[in-house]
């Protein structure tokens, strides 16, 4: 289980300059820690925003652009300064068109991202050597569990 962020600045600084991020296999054997820490950070980042949105709803916009698939997808979560909002967006930015626009409400995208982020995982183990796929589950559920 993933732990949030404790608080919605933590979250922010997490995904700060973030690119989107794609819950697919990594095209080298070499990049699968990146993947699975890139991942694990989505997940927490939005679980955050799930968790702190009743706290948080007077003092920052949320906006939500929202594609789903019936496949790993892509998520994307930036802030603009000036108007205290985040914008989470899935599917791509190739596909923001019949997107759902939520904006100023509850959207819990976790469940989805890290059901994504365990059948990575699952893959790892199929292609990774024990200890190296040891190493990287270790790694994955320091990170899901750590909080400040």
């Amino acid at each position: 289980m993933i732990v949030a962020y404790s608080s919605l600045d933590e979250a922010r600084n997490s995904i700060l300059n973030s690119n989107e991020v794609k819950f697919i296999k990594p095209s080298k054997p070499s990049h699968w820690e990146s993947k699975i820490i890139e991942c694990a950070i989505m997940c927490k980042a939005l679980k955050t925003l799930a968790e702190q949105f009743p706290k948080e709803q007077k003092n920052y916009h949320f906006h939500w652009k929202i594609r789903l698939f019936w496949q790993p997808t892509t998520y994307k979560i930036s802030y603009d300064r000036n108007t205290y909002t985040f914008e989470i967006s899935t599917g791509g930015t190739t596909f923001t068109d019949k997107s759902t626009e939520i904006k100023n409400r509850p959207v819990n995208l976790y469940d989805s991202a890290e059901k994504y982020l365990d059948y990575l995982m699952t893959q790892a183990k199929a292609e990774l050597p024990s200890s190296q796929y040891e190493f990287l589950d270790k790694r994955c559920k320091e990170l899901k569990s750590y909080k400040k």
